[in-house]
């Protein structure tokens, strides 16, 4: 007799494989779920074993990944992934975005603080870019508010 667990897991996997859009979602909501728990994309990716660019572009709906990993991520956060799955499927559509012409930092005539900068900021998630154009913003609205 076949385990219902393991039925679920294996049509949510099946799922998972065929499907770009759940396959972002899950992405989405395991990245939402670790910024919540305050954990860094380094430890979760050492603790099941894959690599933080790797974990990142999984977050991100990038990369696919198995099913044992994501099974791994959601045990690290403490989640059942059939329950993942139903709270996935639950949220909302998000709002296509047109994709962004990625440039390479070499091919660009920056000198080597925005080189730096535009490294460091692609290593950053979404929430993190939100964290830093808040403070960006900030910091302008200061210097500018100082000049008048």
């Amino acid at each position: 007799m076949i385990n219902q667990q393991l039925l679920e897991t294996s049509t949510f996997d099946l799922e998972l494989e065929d499907n770009a859009d759940l396959r972002k979602k899950v992405g989405q909501r395991l990245g939402q779920i670790r910024r919540e728990l305050k954990m860094s994309q380094e430890t979760v990716a050492a603790a099941v074993g894959m690599s933080r660019p790797h974990l990142s572009n999984v977050e991100l709906g990038r990369s696919r990944t198995g099913w044992n990993h994501l099974r791994r991520v959601a045990e690290q956060y403490r989640k059942d992934i059939a329950r993942l799955a139903d709270e996935v499927k639950e949220m909302p559509e998000q709002p296509a975005v047109a994709p962004i012409a990625r440039v390479k930092v070499e091919d660009t005539a920056m000198d080597l603080n925005e080189r730096l900068l535009l490294s460091a900021w692609r290593c950053l998630d979404l929430e993190q870019h939100k964290e830093v154009l808040a403070q960006i913003l900030d910091l302008a609205r200061s210097r500018f508010s100082r000049r008048s």
